[in-house]
């Protein structure tokens, strides 16, 4: 049974796994590869994360609630590292990207700990 109560959560993980990946591609391309390569990990992982983090919410897992306060976690990580490098267009994007979809996971999280 599909959890049809959290598509927009789900829509918003997954551009925030999208944005991640672009930044991540730029981290690639970029001059200062060996600078760029903390971002590029991070930008990876936060990108794994809120993909199965959309899984889990799409299927009704019982454990979302717990990827959701991980992915909490990993787009905080992820916004702290390219800020850092916020003066790249695709890093800026996935900074306001991986801050808006943290302050949603953490909002969802709560409420399902509620119930």
């Amino acid at each position: 049974m599909l959890n049809q109560k959290n598509d927009a959560l789900v829509g918003m993980l997954l551009e925030c796994a999208i944005k991640c990946e672009q930044s991540a591609a730029e981290c690639i391309s970029s001059k200062d590869m060996e600078v760029m390569m903390e971002c590029m990990q991070v930008c990876r992982d936060c990108a794994s994360m809120c993909m199965q983090t959309a899984r889990m919410l799409k299927i009704g897992s019982k454990l979302g609630m717990h990827y959701l306060a991980l992915c909490n976690e990993m787009c905080i990580m992820c916004a702290e590292e390219c800020s850092k490098h916020s003066k790249s267009g695709c890093c800026k994007e996935c900074v306001e990207c991986c801050r808006k979809c943290a302050e949603a996971c953490e909002a969802q999280h709560a409420t399902m700990a509620a119930n």
